[in-house]
Formats: C-alpha cells, structure tokens, sequence
C-alpha cells in the first residue's frame, strides 16, 4: 500500500480568513448542523470569530461554534 500524506486541517484563522474573504467579494457562506442549514451573505461578515479554541459565528445573544461543522460557499 502506498503511503500518501494527509494534507493538515487548516487552522481556525485560516477558516475564518477564507469565510471573510468569501462573503468581502459578494459570496455566501452556508452553515450546516444537524439541525438546519443556514446562509450568510456580506451583511454576516462581522458575525464569524475565531481564537485559540475555535471557529465561531454569533447566534442570538451567543456564539455557536463551529469547529466540526461543514462550511460551504456559494456564489
């Protein structure tokens, strides 16, 4: 069997950094939990956060967090 290196996960800051530079350009940012599916738009973009525990995005008074939640952008 052939050993094939296993890219890194990128850090917080570099998820938050693309989700940022996505919605600055005019694209959306759709969350996916278990639960439901939300969209951000650019309006959002003061919304995500990042530090040394995680990826988060506010939600109500609070902030959810994302570290093992799919994030996929559209345009």
């Amino acid at each position: 069997m052939d050993n094939y290196p296993i890219a890194p996960e990128p850090s917080y800051a570099e998820r938050l950094s693309a989700i940022q530079r996505h919605l600055a350009t005019g694209g959306k940012v759709m969350v996916v939990t278990y639960t439901r599916g939300t969209i951000y738009s650019p309006k959002h973009l003061d919304w995500f956060s990042a530090d040394a525990t995680g990826l988060y995005v506010r939600q109500g008074k609070g902030k959810v967090c994302l570290n093992f939640t799919p994030v996929k952008f559209s345009k």
